[in-house]
């Protein structure tokens, strides 16, 4: 069947790459919700393209040339090959959701 509900809540919280990151991915590819506590930095520069909904907080994206704030309820698209890093430069833990673009 090409549907599945996720219920990101019943899934597992796991560590991620950084130490102030978390997530819950679900058996789909491509789609995954992260949970970053402040002063989380990505290490590196991604260039995969996303589709970013901010659930809770706010997330910093710095880019070549530009830097962008995503507050909760916000979203936004990068496309791919897109140079950016994400960072939480805030007080509070930011909680967005992120479906891989191809």
């Amino acid at each position: 069947m090409p549907y599945e509900n996720i219920d990101f809540d019943a899934l597992t919280l796991t560590p991620g790459a950084h130490p102030l990151e978390t997530k819950r991915v679900p058996s789909s590819p491509g789609v995954v919700r992260l949970e970053f506590l402040p002063g989380f930095v990505d290490p590196q520069v991604c260039l995969n393209g996303h589709v970013i909904y901010v659930i809770d907080g706010e997330l910093t994206l710095h880019f070549d040339e530009a830097t962008e704030r995503v507050r909760a309820g916000q979203a936004c698209v990068i496309e791919p090959g897109t140079g950016h890093r994400a960072a939480n430069e805030s007080n509070a833990p930011v909680t967005l959701l992120v479906v891989r673009r191809t």
